[in-house]
């Protein structure tokens, strides 16, 4: 992955930071815009998403994945204007509900990584497309450019972007903020009254880069009003003290994965802000950086240590809903449980999962110990994770039986649903955890005869 470097800490961010407030905000130019551009055979779209597998533990899965299963389409233009004194044309893609009427009214933006994906779009699209809200996705870095050229040389030979510079990704991104909110190019019905920026690792560098760097101090509505209502940073460490009270004038969700706070101590953890009136920090145990379920990127064959299986899609997807009944329903995120530190690190349970954050319910009825990073040459195994199946003894001493354990995972699911730490558009996982169950530890059952060996 080609990350972002840009996130500005201490004196040095305060100083630039001082200066961007201190420049006069103004409404970005609106770009040109051609399309939606049509797709026909052998001239396709783009999709910027992960190529997403079906493990083995999965069995059957619905469609869940599909734009068609739930209505959803994706519309693709092209944009062509002026940042940073240097002329640029690039992409927008819009994915929405093809009935306007299925819309929440809420519109999440993100920037394209350079590995091609709309990385907030491919982790919350399920639980995205289940409640009707818009995903919009801007191609903003040369990187992002020549991924997707080298996708469909073609349909996309007349863009370009001329920079790296950050502070013209800033003025582009704001520009297409603009046009989202005041000219949408699916027809003005479809303007973001409520607009939440929103990415993972590179992309949400991107996004502490717009706030750290003055876009959002910058660039307004015509009214002055900010661009930007909300944001959401995932698999990152977040600002520090100084940086969230001097850039973020916002509601901030910052989701970590266990990649991200695995060696931090007491000390450290006491280091960081405290939740507060604005600000929420999820921290999530057995999560990896890199989403390793579904993803073929990290299929356990190309790693030193077998994959995780963790839900990760659904504790990011629950970031996004918390964030829109925030702005939408004006009912703030929950405060969340923080994991527990010592002078060594996380502490552990007996199992060697970590101990508090945001359960879930593989840690809160364990199978397996969750480990970050997994093992391997590639660096896309030292952000994805790995796991180890507790022993067939613990594991008949915690379930009497297959049926058991499915009891005991609904039970505390249903009771994290209804704490506000699990989501119930992912209420399907679950059965396919008690599928994995029965097929993969220490009972002798499958997946197929479990329930005739009650």
């Amino acid at each position: 992955m080609n990350y972002r470097t840009s996130l500005l800490a201490g004196t040095t961010a305060m100083a630039l930071g001082l200066a961007a407030t201190a420049a006069r905000a103004e409404t970005p130019a609106l770009p040109q815009v051609e399309g939606p551009v049509a797709e026909q055979a052998g001239n396709l779209m783009h999709p910027a998403i992960f190529e997403t597998s079906i493990r083995p533990y999965l069995g059957e899965f619905p469609d869940f994945f599909d734009m068609d299963y739930y209505g959803y389409v994706a519309d693709e233009f092209f944009l062509t204007g002026t940042a940073g004194g240097e002329d640029y044309t690039t992409r927008l893609v819009i994915r929405h509900p093809a009935d306007i009427e299925d819309w929440s009214g809420f519109t999440v933006f993100e920037t394209q990584h350079t590995s091609g994906a709309a990385q907030a779009w491919t982790y919350s699209r399920i639980g995205s497309m289940k409640n009707g809200h818009v995903f919009v996705e801007l191609d903003d870095h040369p990187g992002a450019i020549a991924n997707i050229q080298g996708f469909n040389a073609a349909r996309y030979a007349d863009m370009h972007i001329a920079s790296e510079d950050p502070a013209m990704q800033n003025e582009m991104a704001a520009q297409a903020m603009l046009l989202v909110r005041t000219a949408n190019p699916l027809g003005e019905e479809w303007n973001a009254g409520t607009l939440a920026m929103a990415g993972l690792s590179q992309t949400a560098n991107n996004i502490s880069d717009y706030f750290h760097l003055g876009g959002q101090a910058s660039y307004t509505l015509e009214d002055g009003s900010p661009l930007v209502d909300g944001a959401i940073l995932g698999v990152r460490t977040g600002p520090t003290t100084e940086e969230l009270a001097e850039f973020w004038d916002v509601p901030l969700i910052v989701t970590m994965s266990q990649t991200e706070f695995q060696d931090f101590t007491a000390a450290d953890e006491a280091s960081w802000p405290a939740d507060g009136e604005n600000f929420r920090r999820y921290q999530v145990p057995g999560a990896p950086h890199l989403e390793s379920r579904y993803f073929f990127a990290t299929d356990p064959a190309t790693c030193g240590l077998p994959g995780d299986g963790f839900m990760a899609m659904a504790y990011f997807y629950m970031a996004v809903e918390d964030m829109y009944e925030w702005l939408m329903e004006d009912t703030p995120a929950p405060m969340p449980p923080h994991v527990e530190f010592d002078e060594s690190g996380p502490v552990r349970d007996e199992f060697g999962n970590v101990r508090g954050g945001i359960r879930s319910p593989q840690l809160e009825v364990p199978t397996h110990v969750y480990l970050t990073p997994n093992e391997g040459e590639s660096f896309l195994c030292s952000l994805a994770g790995a796991s180890q199946p507790l022993t067939d003894a613990q594991l008949q001493e915690m379930y009497a039986s297959p049926g058991d354990f499915q009891h005991q995972l609904e039970s505390a699911t249903l009771r994290l649903v209804e704490e506000g730490w699990f989501p119930d558009e992912y209420l399907f996982e679950i059965d396919e955890e008690v599928a994995r169950f029965g097929d993969s530890v220490g009972f002798g059952y499958t997946g197929d005869d479990a329930e005739a060996a009650e």
